[in-house]
């Protein structure tokens, strides 16, 4: 399964966007960005997560890097917006991250007008960084609105940083020096309020989010345990094995047969 870099997609700009027409299978793949893709016509189906969804007319399907989809298409019209988790502010990008169903989402008809305009404008805006920028925010903005409730977030500013760096960096650099730093705090102190808030501590968190992102790759891709393993990133593939059995009560194979077999 391929994992989509941001040299090769967005290079050194922030932002891609372009209309495209898509046709045929496109095989299941990670992002180290977040895009959008907007369906304008045709008909297809965009594989999620592992839930299938419909791609028709006002369908509206956000991946960020935690996200695999593949797609089958007998001939579809979409937006393509590529973006890096740089070009807006965390508070607007959470939501996103936060919200661990897929991000496909029907577009009221009413509402269509509105999200195609902004999508037009930013794929025409070319390289006026900040313009776009502004144009993107709005849409996430609008569009964050229309996922189900997340329930009261009471984060302060602080550990709502650590929370998104740890959403966007666990497979690599997640480090709590790394999360500290990035939301200004000591490590110590960061620690000690991260346990408060989140009612885990971060080495803890990280591991949870590791591992369900591990289960994710088990459903959606065909790699090996241990490129899975690499992928989610843990560096010692008996060590995962041993700490997801007693995490699942399961073995990582056992989990793909039991789901190959219930299929």
């Amino acid at each position: 399964m391929k994992k989509l870099s941001k040299s090769t997609f967005i290079g050194n700009n922030d932002m891609v966007a372009s209309q495209k027409h898509i046709t045929g299978n496109h095989s299941a793949h990670f992002h180290e960005f977040c895009e959008i893709e907007y369906v304008l016509n045709g008909s297809g189906s965009c594989i999620l997560n592992g839930q299938t969804f419909e791609m028709k007319k006002g369908m509206l399907f956000f991946m960020t890097p935690l996200d695999c989809h593949s797609v089958k298409s007998k001939g579809v019209e979409v937006i393509n917006v590529m973006f890096s988790e740089q070009l807006v502010d965390f508070s607007t990008l959470k939501p996103f991250f936060l919200y661990s169903s897929p991000k496909a989402i029907a577009i009221e008809p009413q509402m269509q007008p509105f999200f195609e305009m902004l999508l037009t404008e930013i794929t025409q805006a070319g390289n006026q960084r900040q313009y776009c920028a502004t144009l993107l925010k709005c849409l996430l903005l609008k569009l964050s609105q229309l996922l189900p409730s997340l329930g009261a977030q009471n984060l302060s500013d602080s550990v709502s940083k650590m929370h998104f760096y740890a959403l966007y960096h666990f497979q690599n650099n997640a480090t709590l020096s790394a999360a500290a730093k990035y939301a200004g705090l000591t490590p110590s102190y960061a620690s000690a309020l991260f346990k408060k808030e989140m009612q885990v501590n971060y080495g803890e968190y990280i591991d949870s989010l590791r591992f369900n992102h591990a289960k994710k790759m088990l459903i959606c891709s065909t790699l090996s345990v241990s490129e899975i393993c690499a992928e989610s990133g843990f560096e010692d593939v008996p060590n995962f094995l041993r700490r997801f059995k007693m995490r699942f009560g399961i073995t990582p194979t056992q989990f793909r047969k039991e789901l190959v077999t219930s299929q």
